[in-house]
């Protein structure tokens, strides 16, 4: 066929119909690109959501050991004692709070535990674990079970108060913490030993939780 100027232009519709033609189908291909984004991003704010969970919980727990830890240190240093005692009436499906006590006056009010004043002791995690347990073991459990008569028995779930001494030693106690985050369904563990304080943190799901024969 020559190459005319009538030519072109009856060619022209032809190629100006393919023009649109390949527009539609790249406006297509974009619309299915952000369809795909678009899930992809929502199953990445499911993960990110799990993943804050369970962080949550690690972070939680370490925050709470470091605060027994600074509870030993501060006992030893002021020479009054410090408990970790628990608020049964404010608690909820995953456990319990909790708050730090001292001996504010020991030689005038001895026995006589008010809130500690310190920064350390304001800073408690609550809004990432709660309680579920507090269980004094070896001597200290012992003993505390002559004292409530309560040797060979007790409760499921035992919420013991924890006290460190001016002496740099503490109750011997096994902590188990749970997580705020919905859905996750973990147990954080902190082992508390009279000499050597606060154990590292350990992490169970549900069903393997060991059971401590105290």
């Amino acid at each position: 066929m020559n190459d005319t100027p009538f030519s072109r232009v009856c060619r022209r519709p032809r190629g100006a119909a393919w023009r649109r033609g390949g527009g539609g189908f790249v406006l297509i291909e974009l619309i299915l690109v952000l369809f795909i984004l678009v899930l992809l991003g929502s199953v990445g704010v499911l993960a990110v959501a799990s993943w804050v969970g369970e962080d949550d919980l690690e972070e939680g727990a370490e925050q709470f050991a470091a605060a027994l830890m600074t509870a030993r240190a501060e006992a030893a240093m002021s020479g009054r004692r410090i408990r970790i005692a628990f608020d049964e009436a404010e608690g909820d499906e995953e456990g319990v709070n909790w708050r730090m006590e001292w001996e504010a006056d020991p030689l005038g009010e001895p026995g006589v535990f008010v809130p500690v004043q310190r920064p350390w002791a304001q800073r408690m995690p609550h809004d990432r674990v709660a309680v579920v347990s507090s269980t004094l073991t070896g001597s200290s459990g012992h003993a505390r079970a002559v004292i409530e008569g309560t040797l060979g028995g007790g409760d499921a779930q035992p919420l013991h108060p924890v006290v460190f001494y001016s002496n740099g030693r503490n109750d011997s106690a096994r902590i188990v913490l749970a997580s705020r985050a919905r859905g996750d369904q973990r147990l954080a563990v902190i082992e508390l030993h009279a000499l050597a304080g606060p154990s590292a943190v350990r992490v169970y799901a549900p069903d393997e939780l060991p059971h401590w024969d105290d």
